[in-house]
């Protein structure tokens, strides 16, 4: 038998298996197909005329296939044993682009300035509504006229803190305070304060800051008119230094009122005082001194608090700060090290004194 007689047609049956008693020359050769596989086209039209000649309905479903008496293997039908619902893509409904992602902006706290002249404990409520009103973060207070014999629990305001240095000596009047809101973080430093000096001083540090700024201290000033300039002035170059060299990056803002102290030693740390227009008649006694107005407003008056006859100053955060990212910070601090101080006292012991001690007065 030739190659020729045994490659088939696709109409053709199969040939049957051989037996197996037969010689394995002629079973080689009657088994052996050297034919190529039908085209699917060509075994899926001779499958559907088939089944049209035995009147299977098309309809037909593939486990119904088995009844019919069909030689299958003879020819290479694809057959379809299952069916897999198209499943559309589906949009990650959770996705946004980075572009559109909002990021909250920095947080800087609003700073109330307020002389009360006194009567904290029966002008709560009305600090209670300035607070709401303008969204005041930190609130200083200067002359609360509070006593240390006045319980804390009579100077509470709802959702701020109160910290609290009372004038100690016996006189009336003076004291200050500040109210900070109850969320926000900060540290009373205790250890800043200095008896005979009515200041008070917090360090403020908030989850989001610009790189410039790590730490916040806010300093309340309350320099009455009779009071020791010269240790003042000292007391608050030491404070800014102690606080500058634990944290180089350092925002400041000293709040208060400064009365006629000399600040051309404060300006010059270099701080700048933000407060434009008079506070107490023709006078501008209540100050703002910072190095962070490129992150606030120019502050404002609001109206005195109670029979006061100081004017209140708001200083509200910015939305749009001028200061730019990526821009140089000079900052300027005077070093306080054991080398330092060797060094001018070596600088002044050379200088020769002797026409200073001969005048009569400086």
């Amino acid at each position: 038998m030739t190659v020729q007689d045994i490659c088939l047609s696709p109409q053709q049956p199969s040939p049957s298996l051989p037996d197996e008693d037969q010689s394995s020359d002629q079973h080689s050769n009657s088994w052996f197909d050297v034919r190529s596989p039908p085209s699917l086209e060509t075994s899926f039209q001779f499958a559907m005329s088939e089944l049209s000649e035995l009147d299977v309905s098309s309809s037909m479903c593939s486990s119904n296939l088995t009844d019919v008496d069909l030689d299958l293997q003879a020819y290479s039908i694809p057959t379809v044993i299952g069916f897999r619902p198209f499943q559309r893509k589906q949009k990650n409904k959770h996705s946004c682009s980075l572009t559109s992602v909002n990021t909250a902006p920095f947080c800087m706290p609003n700073i109330l300035a307020a002389n009360i002249r006194g009567g904290l404990c029966n002008k709560l409520d009305e600090l209670s509504a300035i607070f709401d009103n303008n969204f005041v973060d930190v609130g200083c207070i200067s002359e609360t006229w509070l006593k240390t014999s006045i319980d804390d629990n009579a100077v509470v305001i709802s959702n701020y803190v109160c910290y609290r240095n009372d004038r100690a000596d016996g006189r009336q009047g003076g004291g200050v305070a500040v109210y900070v809101r109850s969320n926000l973080s900060c540290t009373h430093l205790q250890h800043y304060s200095v008896v005979g000096l009515e200041t008070l001083w917090i360090m403020c540090r908030y989850p989001r800051m610009p790189r410039s700024l790590t730490h916040i201290l806010i300093g309340v000033i309350y320099h009455p008119p009779d009071g020791n300039k010269n240790l003042m002035i000292s007391h608050i170059l030491d404070c800014l230094d102690q606080a500058s060299h634990l944290h180089p990056n350092l925002g400041i803002i000293l709040v208060g009122d400064f009365n006629q102290l000399p600040d051309q030693s404060i300006r010059a740390y270099p701080l700048r005082q933000v407060v434009t227009s008079a506070t107490r008649g023709k006078a501008l006694l209540d100050k703002i001194f910072t190095n962070m107005q490129d992150w606030y407003f120019t502050p404002t008056k609001l109206p005195a608090v109670g029979s006061s006859d100081h004017a209140a100053v708001m200083m509200q955060a910015s939305n749009s700060p001028n200061y730019k990212p990526g821009t140089d910070i000079v900052v300027s601090r005077r070093v306080c090290d054991h080398n330092s101080k060797v060094l001018l006292a070596h600088k002044l012991a050379n200088i020769n004194w002797s026409a200073l001690y001969q005048m009569e007065s400086c």
